[in-house]
């Protein structure tokens, strides 16, 4: 089954690609809206498509579940895992892995989502050895095998539903198969020592278990087993911001959801705001004015 997502409004653009949820936090206004074309093929799901503004991507992956993104258009700044992404060349996410990423204004992907189980029988029926799944590899090799895979990565994009013929998720399997084997001895090079994505993912996580989207600097960085500096530079290097800057964003982000959601006969923008650790509420309607294009007073008088 073949559907398409297309909303201006990020508190709707939270979905779920074979079980990968996957968020995403405005950064600014932009001039457009976010749409993603979601194809099933069985053991193999595709999500294509772009978003037309500047945000913050979040996902985890489910246990047993990997990932391959090939980015189809970078406007310039597209960044996942504190890492530059190349466009046109596939990244791999591993299972459990807590995936960041800064997308730009005008990006555009597909994400392919199966499992190490599925990958592992299309491996062994071919013949070949041990797919390396395991480690989050953002740079693939340029081999013609990759080159290959890339190429049907390629032709789905421009017509998702063809994954739901068979034989071409069928073939789409073998390709990322065949490329990951023979990427296998790249991957088994240790990776240099990149914890910031833990520091981010700790940090985060301890924001959504309390349910504080304005923790302080000393509350993150016990989360995060992470001295002050190390906590600024991982979200900067991950993020591209400090920690402070992106949590203003998310706490603006539930904000919104509030308002929406809310009856403009009985509730009040401050008290929404308020209950969110929100003070000083002119800075707070500039802000959100900035990013959501009208005030939360006009936000809260559209609301059902």
């Amino acid at each position: 089954m073949t559907s398409t997502i297309r909303t201006d409004e990020v508190h709707d653009f939270t979905y779920a690609v074979a079980g990968a949820e996957i968020e995403f936090v405005r950064k600014d206004r932009g001039h457009g809206p976010a749409v993603m074309t979601r194809a099933d093929g069985g053991e193999v799901q595709l999500s294509a498509g772009g978003i037309d503004f500047s945000s913050l991507m979040e996902s985890a992956l489910p246990e047993g579940s990997v990932a391959m993104q090939l980015v189809t258009h970078d406007p310039g700044g597209v960044t996942m895992c504190g890492q530059e992404v190349d466009p046109g060349r596939p990244a791999l996410f591993g299972p459990e892995t807590p995936v960041f990423g800064h997308l730009p204004a005008g990006v555009r992907a597909t994400t392919i989502v199966t499992t190490v189980d599925a990958l592992g029988a299309v491996a062994d029926h071919l013949g070949l050895g041990a797919p390396a799944l395991q480690r989050t590899r953002l740079r693939m090799e340029p081999t013609p095998q990759v080159g290959r895979l890339v190429d049907s990565l390629r032709s789905l994009t421009a017509d998702p539903g063809l994954l739901e013929v068979a034989r071409n998720g069928q073939r789409l399997m073998e390709r990322i198969a065949v490329a990951l084997v023979d990427d296998g001895a790249a991957a088994s090079r240790p990776a240099p020592r990149r914890d910031s994505g833990g520091v981010v993912a700790l940090a985060i996580e301890y924001a959504e278990q309390t349910g504080s989207w304005l923790p302080t600097l000393g509350e993150l960085c016990r989360a995060s087993f992470a001295s002050e500096s190390t906590l600024r530079a991982a979200f900067v290097e991950v993020m591209g911001i400090p920690p402070t800057t992106y949590f203003h964003l998310r706490v603006l982000r539930e904000l919104r959801c509030l308002l929406v959601e809310a009856d403009p006969r009985t509730d009040t923008v401050t008290e929404l705001a308020s209950s969110l650790g929100l003070t000083q509420f002119g800075r707070v309607a500039g802000r959100y004015r900035l990013i959501h294009g009208e005030t939360p007073s006009e936000t809260l008088r559209r609301s059902r």
